[in-house]
């Protein structure tokens, strides 16, 4: 059945214009790896054996924003009874516990080793290549050997994980931490206004050049869930969702993720203009 089940997938992520896996675990655990051209590991799988023949899930990718359900039900099975039915949502439903509950133990274990980790780094250099490169300050990362360290917070101030910036500009995470809805601040403490943006290169730029403070998302597909947590914590704020413009990737889902953002919290988009750099591009010979 996984072997079906794993084809079936792979159609539906392709038809989405996803790398699939290469191997689908049924084990309702989140699976990241890397993407066609990707250098980082966006692209992931969650799937379950529903233990009737059919498997079920989510795939996306952060980076484009992608986050869908995929439910897959052999030709061959037969209508089950209502008993059946019953036993089998059931037994689903104990899954479900039992992933649950697995998922929470792993992002309090992640936690503690990101407090060990982040304890144990020094103050960022400024002339790491990465903040050389991007041309920003370190602000209050803390850094690990060659790599920085962003803490991954949720609004109460809890740590949960820990991102790291090689410096080459490659991004990963601990693995098995928690992220939805988690960010990491720079700047002063918020009183009015309060900018949101993806990365940390974009949301040092965005402090030091209007010094108000930014929540840093980490990937569009954040971009809702730190919002809606910031909404909930600074009720009367102003809201200035910054959007990466992916302008040349299909859907823009830096835009797309900012202006859903902005929708459901009540805050104002803010984005790059490029007239000058398009314009200047069509006057070049």
């Amino acid at each position: 059945m996984a072997g079906d089940a794993h084809t079936y997938l792979c159609e539906i992520m392709e038809a989405e214009g996803l790398t699939p896996p290469s191997t689908l675990e049924l084990n309702g655990r989140v699976h990241r790896y890397c993407g066609k051209d990707e250098r980082n590991p966006n692209t992931w799988v969650k799937g379950y054996d529903n233990g009737d023949g059919t498997a079920g899930g989510r795939f996306g990718n952060w980076r484009l924003g992608i986050d869908e359900p995929w439910f897959f039900r052999p030709a061959s099975l037969t209508r089950l009874s209502r008993e059946e039915l019953e036993e089998l949502r059931r037994r689903n439903e104990e899954k479900r516990k039992r992933a649950e509950e697995a998922r929470i133990a792993e992002f309090l274990r992640v936690s503690a080793t990101a407090s060990k980790i982040l304890r144990q780094a020094s103050p960022a250099r400024p002339d790491h290549a990465y903040l050389v490169g991007k041309g920003v300050l370190p602000f209050n990362l803390r850094q690990s050997g060659e790599s920085l360290l962003i803490p991954v917070r949720d609004a109460e101030g809890v740590l949960w994980s820990l991102q790291f910036i090689d410096p080459s500009g490659s991004k990963r995470f601990l693995s098995g931490g928690r992220i939805s809805g988690c960010y990491h601040s720079i700047g002063p403490k918020p009183v009015d206004v309060v900018l949101v943006a993806e990365g940390f290169a974009t949301a040092a730029t965005l402090c030091e050049a209007t010094g108000y403070p930014v929540a840093i998302a980490f990937n569009a597909g954040n971009m809702l869930p730190v919002s809606q947590a910031l909404r909930t914590k600074y009720p009367s704020a102003t809201l200035l969702i910054c959007a990466d413009d992916d302008r040349q990737t299909p859907g823009n889902p830096g835009m797309t993720a900012a202006h859903r953002a902005a929708d459901m919290v009540g805050g104002v988009v803010v984005s790059p203009d490029f007239t000058l750099i398009d314009s200047t591009a069509e006057e070049t010979p």
